[in-house]
């Protein structure tokens, strides 16, 4: 405990070492929410919103804090964000929890031009300390720049998540930032990466919807979203191997960005391989009602040998109907992952091929597996690929009484439920 005197009748107030952890975490980050706040301290004491809002009006009183009001544009509408004050700066001082060099220009914090990208932005990254399943170190882009070379510019994310395992850039995008603007910092990132190649880097788009309480309406930013991976897609291709980029709407977020630093998250090449035949294997031998039976091929008959491994698909193979033993179709399967700039590379390399004619035997058909439902279902893919199906994993798995379904693109935006056969 500590405890602080103020004012001239020298009142004071007693801080738990949660709240001084807590003053640290805000002098750290800058701007937090009340709400972001509570949700970081739930973890350390027990404290109900209303109860920790009252706490965080005494502390402002004290100039422990300095409070703002966020207004949402509707009368009755608003919350509250806080910087370091004046008063909690000396407290984190005289306990000597100051991380690294002592900003004293603390009411600049105030000043930031686009405060719903900077409360955003803080959003994922609270949610990530709060939640991840292992530590990390949350690091402030204005104090951790990655320089490419002397003269180069420096790579300035707009916040660094540090797992044991990689380093992962966020990027919050409020649409605001050109497409030049975005090829050029896309091409920063590729140099880092090309400049360490014993290092993993994520690079992490988050774009900004309706999901977060602000006073703009961003919207659901589908085209956006769809347009940004394209973009990054052709730019990025697979130049650089140690380098993952995902563009995921904001909503989509923070159980995205937990996968990715618990290592669930992007699938290795074995990972692949082990559940695309656990897809193959729940539709032709758990589910009676799947009319049809599948044979794995040897992928070296159906690729020229100047395929790189990484384009190839996770697997080849023969479908033949149960009843009549026929052959239907020669399959192609993808594991896909939501958001992943290098799934829908694979896809489309894929697709080009299937449509072209370029495989040396006939590939008549595309399966996109997701692990998860909710992933098939909000992935977007931006582009209308024709001979292409869709699938869960999860759904199949859930309901092995029934055929499964399957989707199938009917727009760039837009997928409709089918069964295998349509």
């Amino acid at each position: 405990m500590y405890y602080f005197k103020a004012g001239e009748n020298r009142k004071g107030v007693i801080l738990q070492q949660y709240e001084i952890e807590m003053l640290t975490l805000i002098y750290k980050h800058r701007l937090l929410t009340t709400k972001q706040l509570h949700t970081w301290v739930k973890q350390r004491a027990t404290t109900t919103y209303k109860s920790f809002y009252n706490r965080m009006k005494k502390l402002a009183n004290m100039e422990l804090v300095v409070e703002h009001e966020y207004s949402l544009g509707q009368k009755g509408f608003y919350y509250k964000y806080y910087r370091i004050g004046s008063k909690g700066l000396e407290i984190i001082i005289d306990n000597q929890k100051s991380p690294g060099k002592i900003i004293r220009d603390i009411s600049r914090f105030s000043h930031v031009k686009n405060i719903d990208h900077f409360l955003s932005t803080q959003e994922l990254i609270i949610h990530a300390l709060v939640h991840a399943e292992e530590p990390i170190q949350a690091l402030s882009p204005f104090d951790n720049v990655e320089t490419l070379e002397n003269d180069s510019p420096s790579v300035i994310p707009d916040w660094i998540v540090k797992s044991a395992k990689q380093t992962i850039y966020l990027e919050l995008d409020t649409g605001s930032e050109s497409n030049a603007l975005i090829k050029e910092k896309a091409m920063k990132y590729l140099e880092l990466c090309e400049s360490n190649p014993a290092s993993s880097f994520v690079v992490f788009f988050s774009v900004l919807d309706s999901s977060f309480p602000a006073r703009h309406s961003y919207g659901h930013r589908t085209k956006r979203i769809a347009n940004l991976k394209h973009t990054l897609k052709d730019l990025l291709g697979h130049k650089a191997p140690n380098l993952e980029v995902y563009v995921v709407p904001f909503a989509r977020s923070k159980p995205l960005l937990l996968d990715i630093i618990a290592a669930k998250a992007p699938n290795s090449k074995a990972q692949k391989k082990i559940e695309t035949e656990l897809a193959i294997l729940t539709l032709d031998k758990l589910n009676s009602f799947f009319p049809y039976q599948f044979s794995k091929m040897d992928m070296e008959r159906y690729y020229p040998s100047n395929v790189e491994e990484y384009y190839r698909v996770d697997g080849v193979y023969q479908v033949s109907h149960g009843s009549s033993n026929t052959t239907f179709e020669t399959l192609a399967v993808l594991l896909m992952e939501e958001g992943n700039v290098h799934s829908l590379n694979r896809l489309d390399f894929t697709h080009h091929f299937i449509r072209s004619g370029r495989f040396k035997k006939k590939v008549d058909r595309l399966l996109l597996v997701y692990k998860k439902s909710e992933e098939l279902e909000r992935d977007l893919i931006g582009k209308a690929y024709n001979s292409v199906l869709l699938g869960s994993m999860e759904k199949w798995g859930n309901d092995l009484d029934n055929e499964p379904l399957f989707y199938k693109q009917i727009s760039p935006y837009k997928k409709e439920i089918v069964k295998y056969d349509n």
